[in-house]
């Protein structure tokens, strides 16, 4: 099954390579990301903003996460 965050590099048409470059992470990271694999949210807000779309679109889960610091 394809991740959020692979669709929407697809969609995109942005590489996973691309996505390390404008976020200044570790391919590895960024390759763990696409896979579904654990990462931080700070990882997670890092390659949403490099995007330009909404945390929620890549990651569900960690946009729940977000939500559920505010204050």
């Amino acid at each position: 099954m394809r991740t959020p965050f692979a669709i929407t590099l697809e969609q995109l048409g942005i590489s996973q390579g691309e996505v390390a470059r404008r976020t200044g992470l570790a391919r590895q990271t960024v390759f763990d990301a696409y896979h579904g694999r654990l990462v931080t949210l700070d990882t997670w807000v890092k390659i949403a903003k490099a995007l330009q779309v909404p945390l929620s679109r890549i990651s569900p889960l960690a946009a729940a996460e977000l939500d559920g610091l505010a204050v």
